[in-house]
């Protein structure tokens, strides 16, 4: 995803329901945008990779561009956690 950073800062600010629905704004305009940078470009891989992510938790087997996420608060806001969610599903194998 170009401008992961930027899309991260977004995920990581989402604290409402209108924050939520912007950032899957934002989240389906850079897969439009820049679908060659996502790992999991169709629904089937997407919830793969949802699920994948929802299973590291667990374990905290997260890969490298995940980490850089502020996972302990992951549970203190549910939108929040939503929004990351979504952000890594786009790229989490």
């Amino acid at each position: 995803m170009t401008k992961e950073k930027n899309i991260m800062e977004i995920a990581d600010s989402v604290s409402s329901e209108q924050d939520l629905i912007r950032f899957i704004g934002v989240l389906s305009n850079d897969l439009l945008q820049n679908n060659e940078e996502w790992q999991n470009v169709t629904l089937p891989d997407y919830l793969e990779g949802m699920g994948a992510f929802l299973e590291s938790l667990n374990s905290r087997e997260l890969s490298e561009g995940v980490k850089t996420l502020d996972l302990k608060s992951i549970d203190a806001n549910a939108w929040r956690a939503f929004a990351i969610i979504l952000l890594t599903s786009g790229v989490y194998e």
